[in-house]
């Protein structure tokens, strides 16, 4: 039976991967594949649209359908964005917008709670609130049996 060689290739997608040179034209400085992947996301949904509406470019609608996916995907491939890449501050964000907000002693409750208080005690925690349900309810086993 044959060999099989395993290669881990985890260490590939973990560094940041660069570019020295298109083609024959050495770049100066390289240039990050992330920027060039958000420079052509941002193109194809600002970019062209730009053109389409405007037709034919002028020295403005160039800088825009230009100047906004290079601006965006510098800002977006730069490492400011809390220590993440752009995409999981994005994903972040939008998990923290659109989870359930109720919450007490900063767990996670459901809506569907209901809790029956026959009296007017005023706590401010979550977990105060169940000891004194659990208390009433032992007080109200002793009386009734």
């Amino acid at each position: 039976m044959k060999e099989v060689r395993v290669t881990n290739m985890t260490s590939l997608f973990s560094k940041e991967m660069l570019i020295y040179s298109l083609f024959d034209l050495r770049l100066q400085s390289p240039l990050r594949v992330v920027g060039l992947i958000y420079f052509i996301l941002l193109f194809f949904i600002v970019g062209i649209p730009i053109f389409m509406i405007s037709w034919p470019p002028n020295v403005y609608t160039m800088f825009l359908a230009m100047g906004i996916p290079f601006g965006g995907a510098y800002l977006m491939s730069k490492p400011i964005w809390n220590g993440k890449s752009f995409l999981s501050f994005s994903k972040t964000h939008v998990r923290y917008f659109t989870r359930p907000k109720i919450l007490y002693d900063w767990k996670n409750r459901s809506n569907n709670t209901n809790y029956i208080v026959k009296s007017q005690i005023l706590v401010s925690r979550h977990d105060d609130y169940n000891e004194l349900y659990r208390l009433t309810k032992e007080e109200e086993a002793l009386k009734y049996g």
